[in-house]
């Protein structure tokens, strides 16, 4: 009676093994199910690219700088090479170009001891453009340039053009109405 005991033992815990490795591989195969229908839903969220209007400025530039540049010329990452965005027309811009530029001016006092600005004799000037970009807001009102690279206001860009590189700095950035 003992072995026919041994055996019955032994074919439940057979039972109970493959029991648990059927259970297991149901429980496997419904988490990758459900994480492929969380990485879909996630990727479908992430193509709905928006477009916004960023807003920059450049420092110390020559005064050649922003008359290479015209209106839809594309600006790309140094650090990548993804494309930022097209520059658009500001609105008070500088004949001739997309850009509204100003001298860059420095305080000097002249011969009765007045302070006055004055404009540098060779010519740098700062500008200030627009961009039209595409990305996205994360879930921290954050954009994402491309759903991938983040640009917030403050932030330094080093960038180029067809005919020209420079360093930008991002004053806003505003969801274009569309």
């Amino acid at each position: 009676m003992k072995t026919e005991e041994k055996n019955a033992k032994r074919f439940w815990r057979r039972g109970n093994v493959l029991d648990t490795a059927i259970v297991l591989l149901l429980l496997v195969a419904a988490f990758t199910v459900g994480y492929r229908y969380y990485q879909s839903a996630n990727e479908a969220q992430h193509d709905v690219q928006n477009t916004v209007t960023v807003t920059f400025r450049v420092e110390d530039a020559s005064a050649a700088m922003p008359a290479a540049m015209a209106n839809g010329e594309t600006l790309y990452l140094s650090s990548t090479g993804d494309a930022l965005g097209a520059l658009l027309e500001h609105q008070e811009a500088t004949e001739g170009t997309p850009f509204q530029i100003m001298p860059v001016e420095v305080l000097t006092q002249n011969e009765d001891g007045t302070i006055v600005s004055v404009a540098m004799p060779d010519g740098t000037v700062d500008f200030i453009g627009v961009l039209s970009c595409q990305g996205i807001f994360d879930e921290n009102g954050s954009f994402l340039l491309g759903g991938r690279t983040p640009i917030t206001p403050g932030q330094t860009v080093a960038v180029y053009s067809e005919r020209t590189a420079f360093v930008l700095t991002v004053i806003s950035i505003v969801e274009s109405a569309e």
